[in-house]
């Protein structure tokens, strides 16, 4: 399930983001998803900056990040996610 623009405005600074990888995504084979506590889908690693994330995704690596900063620009909410692995 998305997340609703309401739901995501109130996502908390500092809430772990989970990283999940979509190869089937009719979009971009490099998919990589993120999603809330809930599962619940927030959006996706913007393609200009998925390549390597993917890949160590592909190679059994955790991704997962930290919600730093959240801004409107106009109808879209901009989530700003700091991205860790756990090797």
């Amino acid at each position: 399930d998305l997340v609703t623009l309401d739901q995501a405005g109130e996502r908390a600074l500092g809430a772990w983001i989970g990283c999940r990888r979509e190869p089937e995504n009719p979009h971009d084979t490099l998919a990589i998803r993120l999603f809330d506590g809930q599962g619940r889908k927030l959006g996706y690693v913007p393609r200009e900056r998925n390549e390597v994330l993917a890949r160590l995704l592909d190679a059994g690596k955790t991704l997962f990040g930290r919600l730093e900063s959240k801004e409107w620009k106009g109808r879209w909410l901009r989530l700003e996610v700091q991205l860790f692995l756990q090797d």
